[in-house]
Order: structure tokens, then C-alpha cells, then sequence
């Protein structure tokens, strides 16, 4: 499960670009500020237009049935199947760029942040849909490889700074990446009272 990751400003250029691009038009992108990123966040995303990769503000979580909390992760194993996730699968793939996400290790409370090693963006892969005319997005998560199992037993469905456009552009590449391999990341523990 992912329920927070981090987005930081900085001086890296992509990074840069991405909120540039995902701000222009959009009078509510001066919401959206530098660290953690919570459900219910407007939060930029990457999705494709005419087989170019655009950046847009989406708001992070589906409405909940009967009025019931958001549904902010969808399982890759079954997304495909499932009524919900089902046309965004074909139509709705975007790419959430974060400095890394959080878990939480139940046992001791303590926060933990998964980075993509030697990379400054970490990407997850995404869906989304509009509700009632506003376009919010959930986080793909599968089984949790070696590098996070330790921590918890999900993970989203993390890319590559090389595969993140396919994933978005291209629905072959992205119904393989649904049972693909995910890639190992670092840890480190993180203090909560840094995202406060």
C-alpha cells in the first residue's frame, strides 16, 4: 500500500519542468507545495496527449462508494478485472513523480522512505478518471520485492526513469508492467515530524 510519498522542489531540471508544465492554466497549482504528498492532495501527474507526455494537477483518490474513504491505491493484479480501474487501464495511465514514498512498520511506528537509487525522481505508475467533472488519480501497487518486503507486504508499481513514457503511451508495454518485476530501491528511516 502507498498512503504518502514525498515530492520535493529542488534544483533538479526535470522536476522543474513538470511543475511548469502540470501549472500552466491551472489557477490551483499554487496549492500544491514542496514535501509530503497526503491522499485527497492535488498533486501533479504525467499522462499522454497525441503520443507526447503532458503534466497536469489531478487530485489524488477516487470517491469511496456510498460515501465511504478514498480509494487511493488499486491492486495491479486485478485492476484489469475490476469495473473501477477497467477503462482507465486502456485509457487512463499516468505516472506519479515523487522524491520516494513512505511505509509504515506496524510493529514500531517508525516511518520509512524508499528512493530509486542514484535517481532523483522516483516514478509510480497510475490511473485516472473524472468524477463528477473533477480528474483524480490512484496509485497502482503490486507484492512488495526484497527491498521492501521487510517494511510491508505492497509496494506501488514503480518505473523506471526509462519506462515511466511507455507506460503511459503504450498499452502493450503497460499490460506487461502489470505482473513485471519491480525494481530494488534504498530505505532509510525517516522522521515523521520533518513532513509536519
Amino acid at each position: 500500500m502507498c498512503g504518502r510519498y514525498l515530492f520535493l522542489f529542488g534544483n533538479d531540471y526535470e522536476y522543474n519542468a513538470i511543475i511548469r508544465e502540470a501549472a500552466r492554466n491551472d489557477p490551483n497549482a499554487a496549492n500544491f507545495v514542496s514535501g509530503q504528498v497526503a491522499p485527497s492532495a492535488y498533486a501533479p501527474v504525467l499522462f499522454a496527449q497525441d503520443k507526447q507526455i503532458k503534466a497536469k494537477f489531478l487530485t489524488w483518490g477516487y470517491p469511496g462508494f456510498e460515501g465511504k474513504k478514498l480509494i487511493i491505491n488499486a491492486r495491479r493484479e486485478s485492476a484489469a478485472q475490476k469495473q473501477m480501474f477497467r477503462a482507465a487501464i486502456d485509457f487512463g495511465r499516468c505516472a506519479i513523480p515523487s522524491s520516494g514514498f513512505f511505509e509504515w512498520q506496524k510493529n514500531t511506528g517508525k516511518q520509512y522512505l524508499f528512493e530509486m537509487p542514484g535517481q532523483p525522481i522516483l516514478y509510480m505508475a497510475g490511473l485516472y478518471a473524472s468524477f463528477d467533472g473533477t480528474e483524480r488519480f490512484v496509485i497502482l501497487t503490486g507484492q512488495a520485492n526484497d527491498s521492501v518486503a521487510m517494511i510491508h507486504n505492497r509496494m506501488p508499481l514503480v518505473l523506471t526513469e526509462h519506462n515511466y513514457k511507455d507506460w503511459v503511451t503504450d498499452p502493450a508495454y503497460a499490460k506487461q508492467a502489470l505482473s513485471a518485476p519491480l525494481p530494488m530501491l534504498s530505505c532509510s528511516a525517516y522522521s515523521l515530524s520533518l513532513l509536519e
